[in-house]
């Protein structure tokens, strides 16, 4: 299940950056459908300690994958778009300043 869950948000994530500017503020109100599924992978991060991770270049870190969709989430999806990743995924924080 991790697997198809990698392939799912690296799809996702590669169909959402080029068109984010038009459909990031559609998106949110599926949030509610979304964000639980991320709140559950969020946290799936290799734990590699003082070493090196080679892997790093393949992009194969579920973890990574989910926050960088939820920054691309946050920044395209409107003024409301944090308020609604925070309620669903309460560890989220922000990656716009303010």
């Amino acid at each position: 299940m991790q697997r198809s869950s990698r392939r799912l948000s690296k799809s996702f994530r590669h169909w959402y950056s080029p068109v984010a500017d038009m459909v990031g503020e559609a998106l949110v109100p599926y949030y509610r459908q979304i964000l639980p599924i991320f709140n559950l992978y969020k946290n799936c991060n290799k734990n590699v300690g003082d070493f090196i991770d080679y892997g790093q270049r393949k992009r194969l870190n579920l973890g990574e994958l989910i926050e960088e969709t939820l920054e691309l989430f946050e920044i395209h999806g409107g003024e409301d778009a944090f308020i609604n990743i925070k309620y669903m995924i309460p560890t989220y924080e922000s990656c716009v300043l303010t």
